[in-house]
């Protein structure tokens, strides 16, 4: 029970930040920070390996909420680039470089993957355009502090690996 408590608490937040981020987008569109990035940061580099599936379960359910589609789209869409960047967890390299250059791969890496899966599927959202090189540099340095922020609050700070 004690564990299903923070689940339940990061779904309800997820759909509030999730919709908050795309209500900043839409009102500003050069809104420099990218939530979906941080959250995939904190899930590749923070996060217990058994949390994931809660995380990544809830935050693909708040993104269908708020940006349209199915839940295994997004759960798809986050899930693939935390899989493929989950081992850099044990390289052995500074974490801001490790985290500043994941963040990069990242925000380019999800609008590729919302594009294919809306080629595969119908039932997508539209996807963004990809980030010009000046907004990548800009996700690289401030989706790492948004990272290290979330993952320090409520609900998230429950799932850290630091916290057992």
């Amino acid at each position: 029970m004690t564990r299903l408590l923070p689940a339940f608490l990061w779904l309800f937040v997820a759909v509030w930040l999730f919709l908050a981020d795309a209500w900043l987008r839409i009102a500003w569109p050069g809104w420099p920070l990218d939530l979906v990035v941080a959250f995939s940061l904190f899930a590749t580099f923070a996060a217990r390996a058994a949390a994931l599936p809660w995380l990544l379960c809830c935050a693909g359910i708040a993104r269908a909420v708020c940006e349209g589609g199915t839940a295994p789209v997004h759960w798809l869409v986050l899930g693939l680039p935390i899989a493929v960047l989950f081992p850099l967890r044990r390289v052995a390299a500074p974490g801001w470089l490790l985290h500043a250059l994941a963040a990069g791969l990242i925000a380019h890496l999800l609008p590729r993957l919302m594009a294919l899966a809306r080629r595969l599927s119908e039932v997508a959202p539209t996807p963004a355009a990809p980030p010009e090189w000046s907004e990548s540099l800009w996700i690289m340095a401030t989706a790492p502090v948004l990272a290290f922020v979330i993952g320090r609050l409520p609900p998230l700070w429950f799932f850290r690996e630091d916290q057992r």
